[in-house]
């Protein structure tokens, strides 16, 4: 999945997406440090430029989000989700 940015003109600012492997065919669970039990559990997405045309594998970034996985079993029946976002500087 990839998700694109807009400012209030529509022009794309940031895209957004998950880091992959094997020729972008596979998002890459480990690439936070954490390949399990927390890897398949941790989704991380990089924050790129939209003008940014490489943003494969170890492509350098500007910000980082990341879906937390639940702490306990109670969590997993919850509709809570947790982010952790570190935005890139500058953004408005």
């Amino acid at each position: 999945p990839q998700w694109k940015v807009y400012d209030d003109d529509n022009n794309p600012v940031y895209k957004i997406h998950p880091p992959t492997c094997m020729g972008g065919m596979c998002i890459n669970f480990c690439v936070e440090g954490h390949c399990c039990p927390f890897g398949c559990c941790l989704i991380p997405c990089r924050i790129y430029p939209a003008d940014q045309a490489n943003t494969d594998g170890d492509a350098p970034y500007i910000g980082r989000m990341a879906k937390i996985p639940k702490e306990n079993f109670c969590d997993v029946y919850n509709e809570t989700s947790y982010v952790e976002i570190q935005f890139p500087e500058g953004a408005t």
